[in-house]
């Protein structure tokens, strides 16, 4: 899920790596703290939607669900991308520390930058309520 982890870090195994995952439709993938994500040009059923929105809302820091077998972690996504700067801010408001956070997008053009940003805005908009909630 990371491609730091792997073994030679360069052009040919990054490709290789990322036309394997696209073939899995596994759209997302980690690069350390940067998130990769090919446009798959359609819908991907499942990928997106409140059970998913949960699991990141239900994961610790390293995406690591803590409601069910924390041996497993979820794998890369927007949502955890969005979830792990609602959760910088609120710690930085708590610690009185510079609150600022951003989420860069970049891409070419039809690489699916809108797309990605609805889905950080949806998410940190549900994250908010169901937090309201309790």
């Amino acid at each position: 899920d990371d491609l730091i982890a792997l073994t030679h870090l360069h052009e040919p195994a990054v490709v290789e790596s990322l036309q394997v995952r696209y073939a899995q439709n596994r759209i997302y993938t980690a690069t350390g703290p940067v998130l990769l994500a090919l446009n798959p040009f359609r819908n991907l059923r499942g990928l997106y939607g409140e059970a998913v929105m949960k699991s990141y809302w239900q994961s610790d820091d390293s995406g690591a669900p803590t409601t069910r077998d924390t041996s497993t972690s979820l794998p890369p996504h927007v949502y955890n991308i969005a979830n792990q700067s609602f959760r910088n801010l609120m710690r930085c408001l708590e610690d009185g520390t510079n609150p600022h956070q951003s989420i860069l997008v970049s891409g070419e053009s039809g690489a699916g930058k809108t797309v990605s940003t609805k889905l950080v805005m949806k998410y940190l908009a549900a994250l908010s309520h169901y937090r309201s909630m309790g």
